[in-house]
Parts: structure tokens; C-alpha cells; sequence
């Protein structure tokens, strides 16, 4: 291509001479038809100083007249002394196809921030940073309140939205699907990666946290109505046993670990039996933070659970020559269950024991625990005025007496050179 035709062609206008890069996007073009018109009109126009009838001679082609009139309206005589206007025109279109991305602005997108780092309270976030923050937590609310007139649980709401974002996260997928063309070129473009990209990261740090606490939240009410069903059986079975509570036959004697054995060497079977007389539905003893729960009996004559792990919810461990009974007793109430103690689980596994942590039921942050006058009541520590429900009296005295021992007073040194001891 000489250069006055170099001079001559508009910029970005597409070249006469054959090019490996790969096309992705394929403008509108005109009909082969229309194409010849105009161009048989500009050459006609362009050459309009030389043969002032050049036009004249074409007008019987309804095509090229059609053409003529539209670039009249549009003021253009397609000229080489509109050839800026052109390149002006056609950069301007050029610029309008690459607009940007939609974005937060930096104090939305900074509330975010703060409040994804509070624990998704707003009440943590700093105060220049409140307000925002408080606008995301009401977007993340009306994501999971429920619509009027909704009959809808919050379950499946969750399940719902989970849905819709997995749909999402496949259309995007499939647009990744490369189009072989060109020598196996790609059609794939950034813009749809990076889309892809941030769909995906606004999922796992904003959109799953919201749901894992949306579906943890779920799981303590769903538990809390549980401990107030059993809290109306246990009050039913003593009324029909004296006000005593369930017991099989364990409590009178023998061990309580034996999960799963016989009545004699289980303590959980003694809960069981609101489960035999049909006081409760096993599935009312099925904490929703147990993935091991059963909810459906086996069989009739069931006695127990079969194996520790299902068990969701501890039962007390009744004292030698006591006869516990439902109900104030004096004014004084004491706990008789609670969500499962992690104490046991480590120790029956053979695990570290770690005497103040909080039932694995609802992620250690806390536990349900039922009184015996039929109050439930959410401890975020198992020591209650100083009682470690998950241990006995004995076992919490020679803790305390090992702890004691064990007091640093700031005058030891290592035992030997493999003794490692390390200090502020």
C-alpha cells in the first residue's frame, strides 16, 4: 500500500489486505447491494468537481437515490475533505463500545469492608464508616426477611438464593466455553473474565459469609424450639410418673458412657425414653448443628441411640442415692440438659481435654441448656456460677488443684538442654 493511500484510508477503518488477527466482534453491515450504492454515490460525489453530472447519471438506481438522501440528512458528502469527521465519527463510536464497569464508590465500597470485617455487625464498624456499613447490613436483611404474603420458610429462601447464584455462576461458565475459529483463536474476551471474576469473589466474600451466618442463625432457633418441646415432654412425663424424671435404668447405678449398650450402661438411654413413650419425636432430639443426628427410629423396640456421635443433646448424670424430680424443688432450679458436651466426645476419642469450651453444636459459640422448671436458656460459657456442667464435682476440684500447682512464679528455668521453656 503506497502512501497517499496510507494518507487516504480513515483510522481503524478496516484494510484492503488480508490480516490473521482474530475478529471477535461482527459490526451490522449493509446488504451487498446497498454496499455497492453508496460506494458507486461517493465515488460519484467524490469525483463531482470533475463531471458536475456525475449524480444525474446515477438517479435511475432507486438504491443509489435512496443512499444520496440519507447522506444528505446526515450531512455528509463521504468527500476526502470530510475524511477527519469521519475518523472522528468512527473513533467516537469505537470509545462509546468500551464504556465501564458499573463500581462502588470508594465509601460504599469501604463500609463493605468494615462491615465484613465487624462479623457482619454494623455496631462494629468504625464510626465515620457506621452508616455505610449499616446500608449493606439492611441489603443483606432483605436478601433473607421474608417477602408479604411469603409461605416460605427462611430454609427455603436460602436454598432459593443459593440456586440462583449457582445458575449464574453456570451461565458465566459457559460463555468461558472457547469458540474455535480462526486457527483455534479464542472469542473470549477480558471484560468477560473479569466479570466472571468478580461474581465469583463478590460470592465467597460477601454472599456465602452472609448465608453460613444466616444458616447458623437458623440452626440455634431450630435447636431452641427443640429444647422447648422436650422442656413441655419432660414436664408431661412427670406428671405421670410422680415428677420424676425419665429414667430407664441407668442412673441407678453402673457406668453412663456406654452409648448404645443396654439401659444398664447408658446414660443417654434414660433421655431415650421420652423417645419410647412417645413424649417426643427423635427428631426432637436432633440438634440441626449434628450432621450424625437420626431423626427417624430403626425400629420399635429401640432403647438407645446406637453410637455416641448421634447423640446431640447431654442429659444428667443422676447422683448416687438421689432421686431428682421435674419441676422448682424450692425455688431452686437446676440444669438436667444441654447441647452435647465436647468434653466427652475428646475424651472417648482420646483427645485433648478442654474443660471450659463450648458444645461443637453450634460452632463453640455457645449452648441451649433446659432447667428443670421448663426454661431454656443460651450459655455462652459452660461454668454457671461456677459449676462446669460437662464435669463432675471432683473432676472440676482436681483441675483447680492442678492449675494451682501448676502456677508460674517467675524464678524456673528449663530442666535441661531439651527442656524447651519458652517466655515474655
Amino acid at each position: 500500500m503506497s502512501t497517499d493511500e496510507m494518507h487516504d484510508q480513515p483510522i481503524g477503518a478496516p484494510s484492503n489486505e488480508p490480516s490473521n488477527e482474530p475478529n471477535d466482534q461482527q459490526l451490522p453491515g449493509l446488504v451487498p447491494e446497498d454496499r455497492a450504492a453508496i460506494d458507486a454515490l461517493i465515488d460519484s460525489r467524490a469525483s463531482s468537481s470533475e463531471n458536475a453530472n456525475s449524480d444525474q447519471t446515477l438517479i435511475s438506481d432507486p438504491r443509489i437515490e435512496r443512499a444520496g438522501r440519507l447522506l444528505d440528512l446526515l450531512g455528509a458528502s463521504a468527500g476526502p475533505a470530510d475524511r477527519a469527521l469521519v475518523d472522528l465519527t468512527y473513533l467516537r463510536v469505537m470509545r462509546a463500545s468500551e464504556a465501564p464497569e458499573a463500581q462502588l464508590e470508594s465509601i460504599s465500597a469501604d463500609g463493605l469492608d468494615a462491615w465484613v470485617q465487624g462479623g457482619f455487625d454494623a455496631a462494629n464498624a468504625p464510626a465515620s464508616l457506621r452508616d455505610q456499613a449499616t446500608q449493606h447490613e439492611h441489603l443483606a436483611a432483605l436478601c433473607t426477611a421474608p417477602m408479604p404474603g411469603e409461605s416460605d420458610g427462611r430454609s427455603a429462601r436460602i436454598d432459593r438464593t443459593l440456586s440462583t447464584i449457582q445458575e449464574q455462576i453456570d451461565t458465566q461458565s459457559e460463555s468461558l466455553r472457547l469458540d474455535r475459529r480462526r486457527g483455534g483463536l479464542s472469542s473470549l474476551r477480558l471484560s468477560d473474565v473479569i466479570s466472571i471474576a468478580a461474581m465469583l469473589l463478590l460470592a465467597t466474600a460477601v454472599v456465602l459469609p452472609v448465608l453460613n451466618s444466616v444458616r447458623q442463625t437458623q440452626q440455634v432457633e431450630l435447636c431452641r424450639s427443640n429444647f422447648a418441646g422436650v422442656g413441655g415432654a419432660f414436664g408431661m412425663y412427670a406428671n405421670s410418673n410422680a415428677s420424676a424424671l425419665p429414667m430407664a435404668s441407668a442412673g441407678l447405678g453402673g457406668t453412663w458412657l456406654d452409648v448404645g449398650s443396654t439401659p444398664e450402661r447408658s446414660n443417654s438411654a434414660n433421655l431415650y425414653l421420652l423417645v419410647r413413650t412417645n413424649h417426643v419425636q427423635l427428631e426432637q432430639l436432633a440438634c440441626p448443628g449434628n450432621p450424625e443426628a437420626p431423626t427417624v427410629r430403626l425400629a420399635s423396640n429401640q432403647t438407645d441411640w446406637r453410637r455416641l456421635e448421634e447423640v446431640s443433646y447431654s442429659y444428667q448424670v443422676t447422683p448416687r442415692g438421689a432421686n431428682p424430680s421435674w419441676g422448682g424443688g424450692g425455688g431452686q432450679s437446676r440444669i438436667v440438659m444441654a447441647d452435647r458436651s465436647p468434653v466427652i466426645l475428646r475424651i472417648v476419642r482420646g483427645d485433648t481435654v478442654y474443660p471450659e469450651a463450648n458444645s461443637t453444636n453450634h460452632a463453640g459459640e455457645g449452648q441451649h441448656a433446659l432447667t428443670s422448671d421448663g426454661s431454656t436458656q443460651w450459655l455462652e460459657s459452660p461454668v454457671v456460677e461456677g459449676d462446669n456442667i460437662w464435669l463432675p464435682r471432683v473432676a472440676e476440684e482436681g483441675i483447680r488443684d492442678a492449675r494451682a500447682k501448676l502456677g508460674l512464679r517467675g524464678d524456673e528455668r528449663p530442666t535441661s538442654d531439651r527442656d524447651v521453656f519458652l517466655a515474655p
